[in-house]
């Protein structure tokens, strides 16, 4: 009787729960079909992109596009502070137009020679066209004027028709090396590095030629000068040292086309520089 009861117990506890279980499906599968209705996507029609497209704004022109970017929040700008090492060390030379390069040498201690590659330039402020080559640890800048110049060609043809006559003259050199002209004058500039030549002067020069291990080579000598520099403090040279620049014929010949009138002429008019006083 006991065992009858029980049973019955049991099997009515298990109906009751198979009815809550399904009862519970049924309301969450009609949840879920409401759901998907909601979410169900709308078909992008022809109509939809072109209204998409001008909600786009235009920031530019067919000939310039300028990538659209947020917007950033302005801030003021901070105030420039000045900065005294700026353009310090800047070339000086940026002022000059450097256009050509050409072959020399220079005098060494002793008696020997270096062969260098010397820059040419000319200053479109004075029209002076001038020689930069490295000599004794320093860089120098000799700078001449046309009269200059003029003098330095007729010192080279007048040591041409010397060479093809044979009277140059071995053994005195403090002769021969101002043999042609001791008239010339230049503004020479130094320093140490490209970026500091800040030493300058007016120097004399002197046009002739020297024999060099039995060739006579064709030479300007830039004499020693007063250093005339006033705002590089009291650490400076006083003055600069004498430099000799040797050349062969052929050298000398290319000196003289790179420097002369025409080509500094046509320097400063490809520069837009005007060269009528020049």
């Amino acid at each position: 009787m006991k065992i009858n009861t029980i049973s019955k117990k049991v099997l009515l506890t298990s109906a009751v729960l198979l009815f809550a279980s399904t009862f519970t499906f049924a309301q969450e599968a009609e949840v879920s079909e409401e759901i998907a209705e909601d979410v169900t996507p709308i078909a992008v029609t022809e109509e939809s992109e072109s209204i998409e497209e001008e909600a786009v704004p235009v920031t530019a022109t067919a000939d310039e596009y300028i990538e659209a970017s947020p917007e950033k929040k302005t801030t003021k700008p901070k105030s420039k502070i000045h900065n005294p090492f700026e353009g310090m060390f800047e070339p000086k030379q940026k002022k000059y137009i450097f256009y050509e390069q050409t072959p020399l040498s220079t005098g060494t201690i002793g008696y020997g020679i270096k062969p260098r590659t010397a820059e040419i330039f000319v200053d479109p402020k004075t029209k002076k066209v001038g020689i930069q080559v490295y000599y004794q640890s320093s860089f120098f800048d000799f700078m001449f004027d046309e009269k200059d110049v003029a003098l330095i060609a007729e010192g080279f043809e007048k040591y041409l028709a010397d060479f093809d006559a044979h009277v140059l003259i071995k053994n005195k050199t403090m002769k021969t090396r101002k043999m042609y002209t001791s008239k010339g004058n230049c503004r020479v500039e130094w320093g140490t590095i490209k970026a500091m030549i800040n030493n300058y002067g007016d120097a004399k020069f002197h046009v002739g030629y020297e024999f060099k291990k039995n060739s006579p080579y064709f030479c300007i000598i830039v004499k020693d000068c007063k250093n005339i520099a006033t705002d590089l403090g009291s650490n400076v040279a006083e003055k600069s040292v004498e430099v000799q620049l040797y050349f062969t014929k052929a050298e000398a010949r290319q000196l003289l086309e790179k420097i002369g009138r025409e080509r500094v002429k046509q320097e400063l008019q490809e520069q837009a520089v005007s060269a009528d006083s020049y």
